[in-house]
């Protein structure tokens, strides 16, 4: 037995918002001057239980991707008339990096905008959007229509993939990958394939975090799959 210990927990907060980034049929156009984003759900209710008068069961439903988007300025994509989707990207920051926020089939109602007379100090007009959100597929999971990317819980060079894919490359214009996209880049990132040759041998395939060749010959598998039995001899599954 153990007593707790409140202070050897990892600290930090989330905070600010950062790296916006408005997509219109896929393509993305940077978006200066957002404030905030205060995200929330459509929908959601408690669908509870009862016998006898007793709450027996209590069951949640999550709606739909809310928000509401506070900017000084905007990308003039949004004033275009008639009714659009859009995707959007944004950064939120926490004590260990960032975390990657990337809403799918968005719909932002006209914007609310408070006009007043100047003063001593003149102050900067906000204009502010409802935005409402379509869940669509994603691969292994249910439907959503947002995905968040932790970079603390992600390699560098996938970091440097994702932010390539939305905030564009020297070669390429930024772009809002399908959730398909993803899941494969970071599928082929962290999987362990094992694969029978047909002549008695096995050959191991997987990111370097996970399949690492010595300079001797021999190699290490790290992977939560593997079973160590005895001496040169594992059992492992791919995953």
């Amino acid at each position: 037995m153990s007593r707790l210990d409140w202070a050897s927990l990892p600290h930090g907060f989330e905070y600010g918002v950062s790296h916006a980034v408005l997509y219109r049929e896929g393509e993305g156009v940077a978006w200066n001057g957002l404030i905030n984003v205060d995200e929330g759900a459509s929908g959601t209710q408690n669908l509870d239980t009862y016998f006898d008068g007793r709450r027996l069961v209590i069951l949640q439903e999550i709606g739909d991707f809310e928000a509401r988007v506070q900017a000084f300025t905007y990308p003039d994509e949004l004033e275009d008339p008639g009714i659009q989707r859009f995707g959007l990207s944004y950064r939120t920051a926490h004590n260990a990096g960032d975390r990657i926020h990337i809403v799918y089939n968005a719909l932002f109602k006209p914007p609310d905008a408070r006009w007043a007379t100047v003063g001593a100090t003149p102050t900067p007009s906000i204009f502010a959007w409802d935005l409402q959100a379509t869940a669509i597929n994603i691969p292994g999971a249910r439907p959503s229509s947002r995905l968040i990317i932790d970079t603390a819980e992600t390699t560098p060079e996938l970091v440097n993939l994702v932010e390539g894919w939305l905030y564009g490359t020297p070669d390429a214009e930024p772009r809002l990958p399908a959730p398909e996209e993803f899941v494969d880049l970071f599928e082929a990132a962290t999987t362990l394939r094992i694969t029978q040759n047909g002549d008695g041998t096995y050959t191991a395939t997987g990111p370097d975090h996970i399949v690492q060749l010595h300079d001797d010959g021999s190699f290490t598998i790290a992977a939560p799959t593997l079973q160590y039995l005895d001496v040169g001899k594992f059992v492992v599954d791919s995953f």
